[in-house]
């Protein structure tokens, strides 16, 4: 198994150096210019002091006019920042005018409540189509439908930074239905149900990464005080050291792959124009790796071009590579791209490309899961020609020869401790949540969890300390923070569940949604996500709204021993404790051997009693213990119970 240090490290790669930021630069504008998050059709929080800040010419006086209020600055060091007063919701959309040296007017702007969205690949899960997976339930009608001017999101762009950033890129939608397919799934089905109660304009600020851990998304100070992060301070130290410059990684990763990828090699490289590929197998592009293969394939293939298309401009574009990907045409290199989720797109040279016979070379390395060569469309993948006339295009699916010329169990050989990349612990945090925290929020939702399998025996402390160093990041104490449940699939742990309730338990002013009933053994990522926002969305009506209404299934709040019974006993039971379908099935008990039977399982009100024929004194009990856990336990209001493990001296 692949050691902890490893897993967390496993490198993005390189080439997405333009991803990173090391520092920011001061303003040279001769005219203020606002932080990102002010900007056309933005959602200000309401009922809340709101800094607004931005760069300028030194010294220069900065004014900010809105919602009837004036409020002016001196610009030091570059920066400048005024304090709205506290406003109420507003749905009429205002401007905010910015003077100084120039003025500059932000269109559109409206007040209300601001939830930030956060975590890993289910929550950046768009509700449109994504390559690779599967499209989500009912995704056509609810885009159809989506047309509401007082939901908004600003999406924050994916970038990474070795030290905390001032700025981040990103831009404010509007729910319409051509905007809504590129908003977080689970983020819009929960600002929607929000809004449905509220009825006051509602945004959410999505900043969200794919197969990211919790480490990337904590600050150094956080981690630096959490002791089972020790591995994490080693790692961001070495890619500190190594990661500043891009040409040394650079040669640092084509050494890699010359000294462990057959087609990588100076003697004979496989993306040499004239290679004999003879003895490859034949396979039809697009093209998916089977789950058991990481390491890296090739393809290569040949096409025809007739003199009259090389006087124009060329771009070729591949689709989706899962996850990274380097490019030759005749022998010359086009580039790199990393991640599975851009669109691969390469702007071919003058000179580059013959009359007649021509060879596209494509190296394909996967870290790890599914991997491969993906298009929405077969046609995605294809040779644009932009000439004087007209467009023409060179379709370049079909047929192509592969090879695999390395294979890695685990991933555990690339070279990943040396590299900044998504998994290098606070450089999310730095660049995409640093610079949000001045902008006031309403509370947090979270769905994350699966890139901290490997470690759920300390996710809970870490998971713990990132939620209290985000409260006091953004100084709010006691912000409402709302996580998913990792769902069911057949690699995630339920000691990864077990982390995420003792966090529950131990973190106020928290809910977790459990969703042990829209899982998929064989997906990590579910496709019905309305159920997870709306979910989501209870738990925000109770605990930032103050409504009383039941936000969460039955979870597990005390144990104790009756003869050679263990009974449990639970909280929020409203409506009665149900088994659906009749007897509780899942429960599991242990006797002083701590060897795990399966148990009798009775409700009686509130409580569930366990026992079993062979143990005269139980002292343990669990629920839902397995990957994909077969379980039926929810209270009367219909929201499943939490898996659990206990011993009865808890």
């Amino acid at each position: 198994m692949p050691s902890p240090q490893r897993i967390l490290l496993l490198c993005a790669a390189v080439l997405g150096m333009s991803n990173i930021s090391i520092a920011d630069s001061m303003c040279t504008s001769t005219a203020p210019v606002p932080h990102s998050l002010f900007s056309d059709n933005a959602v200000l929080q309401r009922d809340s002091v709101v800094p607004v800040w931005g760069t300028a010419n030194e010294g220069e006086t900065v004014t900010v006019e809105f919602n009837g209020q004036s409020v002016s600055a001196t610009t030091v060091n570059g920066q400048w920042q005024v304090d709205l007063a506290p406003m109420p919701a507003n749905a009429t959309p205002q401007n905010m005018k910015i003077s100084g040296a120039r003025t500059r007017t932000i269109k559109n702007i409206l007040v209300g409540d601001v939830w930030l969205a956060s975590g890993q690949s289910n929550m950046e899960r768009q509700l449109g189509l994504r390559p690779s997976q599967l499209p989500l339930d009912n995704w056509k009608s609810t885009v159809a439908t989506a047309n509401n001017p007082l939901i908004r999101e600003f999406t924050v762009f994916q970038k990474l930074a070795l030290e905390p950033r001032k700025e981040v890129d990103g831009e404010w939608s509007i729910c319409t239905p051509d905007n809504v397919i590129h908003f977080s799934a689970v983020g819009y089905f929960f600002i929607k149900a929000v809004y449905e109660s509220q009825g006051i304009p509602l945004a959410i600020i999505h900043s969200s990464w794919g197969g990211t851990p919790a480490e990337s998304w904590t600050s150094l100070e956080k981690l630096q005080a959490l002791p089972s992060c020790e591995y994490a301070i080693e790692a961001l130290n070495t890619a500190r050291e190594v990661g500043r410059d891009p040409a040394s990684i650079q040669r640092f990763i084509e050494q890699w792959y010359r000294n462990n990828d057959h087609g990588s090699s100076e003697d004979g490289p496989w993306h040499a124009h004239n290679l004999d590929t003879s003895d490859w197998q034949s396979v039809t592009v697009p093209h998916a790796f089977v789950d058991t293969l990481d390491g890296v394939v090739w393809y290569r293939r040949t096409f025809d071009l007739p003199e009259s298309l090389l006087n124009g401009e060329a771009v070729l574009r591949l689709g989706h590579i899962d996850d990274i990907n380097t490019v030759w045409i005749n022998g010359s290199l086009l580039g790199t791209t990393v991640g599975y989720n851009i669109p691969r797109r390469y702007k071919i040279p003058t000179g580059v490309l013959k009359d007649g016979a021509n060879s596209i070379a494509v190296r394909v390395l996967d870290n790890r899961g599914m991997g491969g060569w993906h298009a929405t469309q077969p046609d995605d993948i294809r040779l644009d020609f932009k000439l004087e006339s007209a467009q023409q295009s060179v379709a370049l699916s079909g047929t192509w020869k592969s090879a695999i010329g390395h294979e890695m169990p685990g991933a555990t050989t690339y070279p990943e401790r040396e590299l900044l990349s998504k998994y290098t612990p606070t450089a999310i945090y730095n660049a995409m949540i640093h610079p949000l925290t001045r902008f006031p929020i309403k509370g947090a939702i979270w769905y994350q969890g699966e890139s901290n399998n490997w470690n759920a025996d300390t996710y809970a402390e870490v998971f713990t300390g990132m939620i209290d160093d985000w409260r006091g990041r953004w100084a709010q104490g006691h912000l409402p923070f709302l996580f998913v449940q990792i769902a069911p699939y057949k690699d995630m742990r339920p000691e990864l569940r077990e982390a995420q309730r003792q966090t529950l338990l131990h973190t106020e002013n928290t809910a977790m949604i459990v969703i042990t009933d829209f899982g998929d053994a064989d997906d990590i990522h579910p496709t019905n996500k309305a159920p997870v926002g709306e979910r989501l969305a209870l738990a925000a009506r109770a605990l930032a709204y103050d409504e009383d209404i039941v936000y969460s299934g039955p979870l597990l709040k005390n144990t104790r021993i009756e003869d050679a019974r263990l009974i449990l006993e639970f909280s929020h039971t409203e409506g009665g404790l149900i088994a659906v379908g009749g007897q509780p099935i899942g429960f599991e008990i242990a006797g002083q051997d701590g060897q795990f039977v399966s148990a009798n399982a009775r409700i009686d009100g509130g409580t569930v009693v366990l026992n079993h024929d062979t143990i005269t004194h139980p002292t343990q009990a669990r629920y839902g213990w397995s990957n994909v856990p077969d379980i039926n336990l929810y209270n009367g209001n219909g929201l499943p119970a939490s898996p659990f493990f206990v011993s009865a001296d808890n």
